[in-house]
């Protein structure tokens, strides 16, 4: 297509280039045939984005300000079969033809890459939900970058899921592409039966977590799935081992003063991360040696509001269960509670493990896991 034709159409070089490499990338991902682990495939990338060098990526960002900003616009024209007829009489029939079969192709591997990774994160979603489960909506909007959650994490990447089924039924078949079973259909399941099919994958994870990081802690948590189902004082017993494990995991991880200096360093306005014991020495919350335990102990280039509900969550979770070691009556609303408590240990030892360690160099992670299994 020559370049003021390319031009006229809106597609000018960098936005070609930056398709292009998208596509590939959703390839390079979607690639079941190919055996390298992730970190081996995202060397890759390099060579896919070799075209963007500076200039073009700059014009990328300010194309995609632009669109933000016209976005509805643009989709309203580009919709419109005006729009449409006039491409077909600018391009030719057949030139038009063979870009809306191109299109549909390249927009079938956005499509299933979009949802493989949707489906990806959804047990992650379910995590951070069990985490905060204990948080008032008041609380929620009091974190930075948060002003009003309206969902649930799992139901906002169900909707996703589901608008992703719209967009398919617009003409984006994936029968073309490498789908997994299931990935060319919605999940067909309401949010509550999704989320119990999810509570079994997290809690393996969970499992599979603990015990690579230490026996004792891994020890603990099962202990008190135990206690639950054969004592008769197991309300109490597993509520007892739950903040023993959470206790001895967050004083494992950094030693006092280096939560202190953490929290000073890297989030010296937020409140609760630290407090003033009856001796008059400053020590670090619950909260504070979450946070700090979430982010690895690592400087905090981009505060993320996840990782600070977290925190806030399992500071809740361990408050609830401190009260529940004193107030056994045996009744069937506390095993729930107990259960549900657990469930936000899972999800937050989950979140901060998946999530909050993503990007911290080996040396690092490899040090902290030796003092969590001390």
């Amino acid at each position: 297509m020559p370049t003021k034709l390319r031009h006229t159409l809106l597609l000018d070089d960098v936005v070609i280039v930056f398709i292009d490499a998208v596509v590939a990338t959703a390839k390079l991902m979607l690639d079941d045939n190919d055996s390298r682990p992730w970190r081996e495939r995202i060397y890759d990338f390099e060579l896919i984005f070799s075209g963007l060098d500076e200039e073009r990526v700059q014009m990328l960002t300010d194309g995609l300000n632009k669109l933000s900003e016209d976005g509805n616009e643009i989709a309203a024209r580009i919709k419109s079969q005006g729009y449409q007829i006039f491409v077909r009489r600018l391009v030719g029939t057949a030139r038009y033809d063979r870009l809306v079969k191109a299109l549909k192709s390249d927009g079938a591997v956005a499509i299933l890459a979009a949802r493989r990774v949707t489906r990806h994160i959804m047990p992650l979603a379910l995590a951070l939900d069990d985490c905060v489960v204990l948080l008032t909506p008041d609380q929620i909007a009091r974190v930075e970058g948060l002003s009003k959650l309206n969902h649930s994490m799992l139901q906002l990447t169900l909707i996703i899921d589901d608008a992703l089924e719209g967009v398919i039924a617009k003409g984006f078949s994936l029968e073309s592409v490498p789908a997994r079973e299931g990935e060319a259909g919605t999940l067909g399941a309401d949010l509550q039966r999704l989320a119990d099919q999810l509570h079994q994958i997290i809690e393996g994870r969970t499992r599979d977590a603990l015990i690579a990081l230490s026996a004792r802690l891994a020890r603990k948590i099962q202990g008190a799935r135990d206690v639950l189902d054969t004592s008769a004082d197991g309300v109490s017993q597993a509520a007892n081992s739950l903040v023993e494990m959470l206790d001895r995991m967050l004083r494992n991880a950094f030693q006092r003063e280096f939560v202190l200096e953490w929290v000073r360093r890297e989030a010296p306005n937020k409140r609760d991360l630290t407090y003033v014991d009856h001796y008059g020495v400053v020590q670090p919350s619950k909260r504070g040696q979450a946070l700090c335990l979430v982010y690895a102990g690592q400087p905090i280039p981009h505060p993320s509001p996840m990782h600070e509900l977290a925190a806030m969550g399992v500071a809740e979770v361990r408050g609830a269960l401190q009260k529940l070691k004193h107030a056994d009556s045996g009744r069937e609303e506390e095993i729930d509670e107990v259960r549900k408590l657990m469930a936000a240990i899972e999800g937050f030892i989950t979140f901060t493990i998946q999530v909050g360690w993503v990007g911290v160099d080996e040396e690092s992670l490899s040090t902290l896991r030796e003092r969590l299994g001390a």
